[in-house]
């Protein structure tokens, strides 16, 4: 399978945030599409550096079967970002997962 990043150009900064695989025969209406059911939880532990951002992040997405996750910054406050496969892989999620308060779209 021939992949390809999804890449965020920040061009003020000279940098570039290679994002997430995709095949490289996937549209922009089928990425959209791929990425549409997304969580978001509070990170409340103190993450000091990218490696454990990196690792975290890992955990989560091994534990949870997403495609894709990430930390981002809301308000000031940490939240993880976690693109799940299917509606059917997030509704399993919400309603299993006792640990954590996940946030959707809905509510």
């Amino acid at each position: 399978m021939d992949n390809v990043h999804l890449v965020i150009n920040l061009r003020h900064k000279d940098q570039f945030i290679r994002t997430c695989w995709f095949n490289r025969t996937l549209k922009v209406q089928d990425i959209k599409e791929f990425t549409k059911y997304k969580l978001y939880n509070h990170v409340e532990i103190p993450i000091e550096n990218d490696q454990e951002m990196m690792e975290f992040c890992h955990s989560h997405q091994e534990y949870y079967k997403l495609y894709f996750t990430r930390i981002i910054t809301i308000g000031g406050k940490e939240f993880l970002e976690a693109t799940c496969p299917s509606q059917e892989d997030q509704e399993r999620i919400l309603q299993n997962d006792i640990r954590r308060k996940w946030i959707n779209m809905i509510n």
